[in-house]
């Protein structure tokens, strides 16, 4: 993602922007409840990673937390190898660290995404943003992710037999909400659905509903997330 665009996001909430050195920045901090007047917040633009910190309040994080925290589009920003939704370049080509599992496991996801959209004869942006996929024995797989779109677990759906779903990456078997982390982009005064799994929340989605679920289905609620207590 081009440092510009990063720096555009930070223009249209930061006052009294001062450039320091290289690609860093100080400002008046943007955030709620906090009357900044001596620049406390700085940020930077280097690689596109938009990390930013107030040494006031406390808040930090990186460009897609800001875009949540100011509902903007946070999707651009995922992965600066990957573009609109597909990869940008040769799987040979990306040549991610070989220390970074992360990164890693993000590439191979978004292969599996796009053949199982490309199965379906469709190209399904939601699909592939959220990297559903196949496994290699054709169970549906749904990634879940953090506030930072980084991959904290991996649900392969039930078997066609019946078997029961299990977790390839971080199964400690509490109960998660599915495509939570889309909720700063909904719109508050459209209604939230949860659905009973996976599968109903890619349909709702897809059809323009605003939708998400329990890992556990309808046998356990996961604890709240705090914006979601906007919709009550």
């Amino acid at each position: 993602m081009d440092n510009n665009q990063v720096l555009a996001i930070f223009e249209k909430y930061c006052t009294k922007i001062k450039h320091t050195v290289g690609n860093q920045y100080i400002a008046r901090c943007p955030f709620d409840g906090h009357e900044d007047k001596i620049s406390s917040f700085s940020f930077t633009t280097e690689n596109g990673s938009g990390k930013y910190h107030c040494h006031g309040c406390g808040e930090q994080g990186n460009i897609i937390t800001f875009c949540k925290a100011f509902r903007e589009d946070y999707i651009p920003f995922i992965d600066k190898n990957l573009k609109n939704g597909k990869i940008s370049s040769p799987v040979a080509q990306i040549s991610p660290k070989t220390d970074d599992k992360q990164t890693v496991d993000t590439v191979m996801l978004r292969i599996k995404a796009e053949e199982y959209s490309n199965s379906l004869g469709i190209e399904d942006s939601f699909l592939q943003d959220n990297l559903m996929g196949k496994d290699e024995n054709g169970r549906l797989t749904f990634p879940y992710f953090n506030d930072n779109m980084e991959v904290i677990a991996i649900k392969h759906h039930k078997g066609k037999n019946g078997e029961a779903p299990y977790w390839h990456k971080g199964g400690d078997n509490r109960a998660k909400w599915y495509n939570g982390w889309n909720l700063p982009l909904y719109k508050r005064h459209k209604s939230l659905i949860i659905s009973e799994g996976e599968p109903d929340t890619i349909k709702l989605c897809r059809n323009g509903f605003q939708a998400i679920c329990s890992s556990a289905g309808t046998n356990s609620v996961p604890e709240l997330i705090t914006i979601m207590k906007e919709w009550i």
